[in-house]
């Protein structure tokens, strides 16, 4: 029977109810779900948590609160993330989480700073307030909150596919705030340099003043070591050089190096100590890559004054290589790595005359640092040569047969060693080289020697010729052996792109061959170990191997792109199949790649050949100049060079190439490319300064254009076009204009 309203409420105002009072204070064991006496409750109550994760914040389920992950974001496959309170008291155990939170997250200067702090003090919570945040923290944390707010990111079929088929090479990227991280590191790079303010040397008269860099300790570096542009100087007061405040690599990668004794090798006055970290920098950093002699043979000879696998020359060019690198960290490197060039020259005078391997190991290093000083001629020379007489002793360039391979028969095991390493190091450094070459001759057969690190406890034989087992120092890693079969594949595809015809590529290539090669990076992609993969955390050495590979991906469509003739890739499933599609799933891989890099590794740790990621990445952008988010990957691709011309001058002429190529194609207006140089590559430069460099940077800058006129494509011949172009550009934006006195 139905009630009228006020009767029903009169009824309830009669009723008595039991008061509303406060929970009891629950024991431990009813929290588990029982009482008191033991009886088991109606239902277990739910495990309380300190804090919920990021991840179950933003979707707003229950998150158990296990670590390092949850099971909630195990199960997603998310990134669990905990934020920790500022607010409320705060435990020592919080401050244990948060200090691994940092040293397992943080980049590595910013870790071996906290750790340096933490063995000077002993309270955790004064140390942690003093270290803030940092960067990689913001960034974290804005990560956090953009992606929330971000749009999923949308991804065609086909990189769908390689994403779920391929995940090491094509790892599902989530969405990023690339404006705000190119706004913040804009801000910072702004308040450390100024907005385009550089030092103006044009009146004065001393020349070491005019060319002298003013170093992060405030002390200047000798005139004869500096690039001839002028360096941004920080607005703020001199800061310590990080080699000054917490040494950049405490511990030498073989103790052995403890014994080194460098008057012996050389007249150059350097110090023993500052030696070994020198060379010890350049095995952990460089050498897993290039990779161009036996490091423990090589060590072997150094320490106990052989001369086998080491030699006066090898020595005085990998030391002029490694104190460029290590410049960073302790900037007086910058003066010794010259001595060492003129001593490597000196040397290069008697050592041409015969061939041996330690000899085309060393002017491999200097052919490197060379091209990355914009000293062309210096470097074509080393080139040249050292690759004529790697021919000559057979390291690569013959056909694998019996006859080639029983030259090497009789050789000890260690010379069989230095043979392979030597002969795979610089095919694989000639490879990657030949991609920015226009007048590049490709190499029609690998080394006939086993790779090294291939074989490492068992003898192999190939050719009739028994071949030692040939493991690698634990510091050297396991990257040198796949990007051996890396730039096998790339050299294979340029033997066939690489011809001096008129015709191009997509008119005498058929896409079915594009088809095949990318299969087989992708099947190369598929054998790496997990370990490979890369994320936040990865070492800068392991995203540049990812670079290498999509600019292999890259190069193989970058003909096809608008020339597929209708084509589809029949060897996936997705209907977007083009060769396009392709170009555009590795150059979004790259583009991450290169944020990832910047986020999280300092400019002075990043490889020269960093250079080389940019020089595709510019490419694919002023192709691909449709997308919104393009201009702020540029900006941060410029920002990024102009920090990296002052230890490696070729990136100046570079900069300005590229952005003479982004007027010629309409990327770009006068203005905009004429702020951008202001501000990152040339205010303050003049023409007497910059023209030894601009003759030196002879390499190809303009990966398409190569393809029809290899000599238009180089970078001094975009550089200088800069400002004709320029002029052109006002020009054409002045005809266009309608006329104000037709009304």
């Amino acid at each position: 029977m139905h009630r009228p309203k006020d009767q029903t409420l009169a009824i309830a105002m009669e009723r008595r109810y039991v008061p509303i009072r406060p929970a009891a204070v629950t024991s431990p064991a009813e929290r588990q779900g029982q009482t008191h006496d033991g009886e088991p409750t109606s239902a277990p109550k739910r495990r309380r948590i300190g804090a919920a994760c990021e991840e179950c914040r933003s979707r707003k389920v229950a998150c158990d609160g296990s670590r390092p992950s949850c099971t909630p974001c195990v199960d997603r496959k998310a990134e669990c993330i905990y934020r920790l309170r500022k607010d409320g008291p705060r435990g020592p155990w919080l401050d244990h989480i948060e200090i691994i939170e940092r040293l397992s997250t943080a980049p590595e200067a910013d870790a071996l700073d906290l750790l340096r702090r933490l063995r000077e003090s002993t309270d955790l919570s004064a140390v942690l307030s003093s270290t803030g945040g940092g960067t990689h923290d913001k960034i974290r944390s804005t990560n956090i909150a953009a992606n929330r707010s971000l749009p999923s990111p949308t991804f065609t079929r086909l990189q769908s596919e390689l994403s779920s088929l391929h995940p090491i090479a094509y790892p599902r990227l989530d969405p990023i705030d690339i404006r705000a991280i190119c706004q913040e590191s804009r801000t910072k790079y702004e308040a450390k340099f100024g907005p385009g303010v550089v030092e103006d040397d044009k009146n004065s008269s001393d020349q070491a003043s005019r060319t002298s860099i003013s170093t992060a300790s405030g002390s200047p570096v000798p005139p004869f070591t500096t690039s001839p542009f002028p360096v941004r100087r920080s607005s703020g007061s001199p800061s310590p050089s990080p080699a000054m405040d917490l040494k950049r690599y405490p511990s030498l990668c073989d103790s052995r190096l403890h014994q080194l004794r460098m008057g012996y090798w050389t007249r150059v006055p350097i110090s023993d100590e500052l030696a070994a970290r020198v060379i010890s920098s350049y095995l952990v950093r460089e050498h897993p890559m290039l990779g161009l002699f036996d490091a423990d043979l090589f060590i072997t000879d150094l320490v106990e004054r052989r001369l086998r696998f080491c030699t006066p020359f090898l020595l005085s060019a990998l030391m002029f290589y490694a104190c460029r690198l290590y410049a960073g960290h302790e900037p007086e490197t910058l003066a010794i790595a010259n001595s060492f060039f003129a001593e490597a020259e000196m040397l290069w005078v008697s050592e041409r005359a015969s061939d041996s391997l330690a000899t085309v190991a060393g002017t491999q290093l200097l052919r490197i640092m060379s091209l990355l000083q914009s000293r062309d001629r210096q470097s074509v020379e080393f080139g040249q040569e050292g690759k004529l007489m790697a021919g000559r002793m057979k390291l690569f360039g013959v056909a694998h047969t019996v006859e080639n391979a029983s030259h090497f028969a009789r050789l000890s095991k260690e010379w069989k060693r230095a043979t392979a390493h030597t002969a795979w190091g610089v095919y694989n450094w000639l490879t990657l080289h030949g991609i920015y070459q226009s007048d590049y001759d490709a190499i029609p057969c690998t080394p006939i020697f086993p790779i090294p690190g291939e074989n490492i406890t068992d003898e192999v034989e190939r050719f009739g010729v028994i071949w030692p087992a040939h493991p690698l120092p634990n510091y050297v890693g396991y990257m040198f052996g796949p990007l051996c079969k890396l730039w096998t594949i790339v050299q294979e595809v340029a033997v066939v792109y690489i011809i001096k015809s008129g015709t191009p590529v997509a008119d005498r290539v058929p896409m079915s061959f594009a088809e095949s090669k990318y299969q087989k990076l992708l099947a190369w992609s598929d054998t790496l170990a997990s370990s490979f993969a890369y994320g936040h955390q990865s070492a800068a050495n392991n995203l540049l191997f990812h670079m290498f590979f999509h600019g292999a991906v890259l190069n193989v469509f970058r003909p096809f792109q608008r020339h597929s003739h209708g084509y589809k890739m029949g060897s996936f499933a997705a209907p977007d199949s083009f060769p396009t599609a392709a170009f555009v799933a590795s150059l979004n891989q790259l583009k991450r790649l290169v944020v990832l890099t910047h986020l999280n590794h300092p400019p002075i740790d990043q490889s020269p050949f960093f250079t080389s990621a940019l020089v595709h990445l510019f490419c694919g952008l002023l192709k691909n100049s449709d997308d919104d988010e393009w201009k702020y990957y540029f900006d941060l691709c410029m920002m990024l060079g102009s920090q990296l011309f002052t230890l490696y001058h070729v990136l100046g002429p570079i900069l300005q190439g590229t952005l003479a190529m982004g007027l010629r194609d309409g990327a770009l207006t006068s203005r905009e490319a004429q702020d951008l140089l202001r501000k990152y590559v040339s205010a303050g430069w003049h023409d007497e300064m910059v023209e030894d460099v601009l003759s030196g940077a002879a390499f190809t800058l303009d990966l398409d254009l190569v393809m029809t006129s290899p000599m238009d494509a180089r970078t001094h011949s975009l550089a200088r076009q800069f400002d004709d172009l320029v002029l052109f550009s006002e020009f054409a934006n002045v005809d266009n204009q309608p006329d104000s006195r037709t009304n």
